[in-house]
């Protein structure tokens, strides 16, 4: 029986906002045993940690008194997954396309801040939001293409989803592309 580790990473940023003012970073890592026991068909087994932090400089008011000035939000995620995974060709192939399908516990941590400013006074207070936890189990769905750099080592690149049960419609809302490197022991 073959073993392939895998490990990848996730970025991205974006900004918006009416002049770019808010902003959003992404950072996920992928760490990834995958046992074969046929050529093409493996039990494999993903863990994923991932923060993304909002950043938005805001001004609405919030109250007649007071107006939320900025805000931030720091969202960690971790992500283990059993998933059954098949490839259309062998490991000696140069390209190797795969898909997997499998169950995922999620966990996810939310935390933040907000700052408010009193209007009459000009002071700002910033308001702590306690730490969120949330706990969800979910269906992944993962397609990959591997590409061989010499006998068992490949760079590999995919994407990646979960969805709550078979809700397959709700797939593109978490939707990230890795890229990384597996080997074959």
């Amino acid at each position: 029986m073959d073993v392939e580790i895998e490990g990848s990473y996730s970025y991205d940023q974006y900004y918006y906002g009416s002049n770019n003012e808010n902003e959003t970073y992404n950072n996920l890592f992928l760490g990834s045993l995958a046992f074969i026991p046929f050529s093409l068909t493996a039990l494999q087994f993903d863990y994923v940690y991932g923060q993304t932090i909002l950043l938005e400089d805001q001004d609405y008011q919030a109250t007649t008194n007071s107006e939320v000035v900025y805000s931030k939000r720091d969202i960690k995620t971790e992500t283990f997954s059993i998933n059954l995974r098949q490839a259309f060709t062998g490991s000696d192939s140069f390209i190797r396309p795969m898909i997997s399908l499998g169950w995922a516990r999620r966990f996810t941590f939310n935390s933040g801040y907000v700052d408010v400013r009193d209007t009459t006074s000009g002071e700002v207070t910033r308001i702590n939001q306690p730490q969120q936890d949330l706990k969800q189990d979910l269906t992944q769905l993962a397609l990959y293409l591997k590409i061989r750099i010499f006998n068992g080592f490949f760079l590999s690149l995919s994407g990646r989803t979960l969805f709550e049960g078979f809700e397959i419609a709700e797939a593109n809302q978490n939707l990230r592309l890795f890229i990384g490197f597996s080997w074959i022991l």
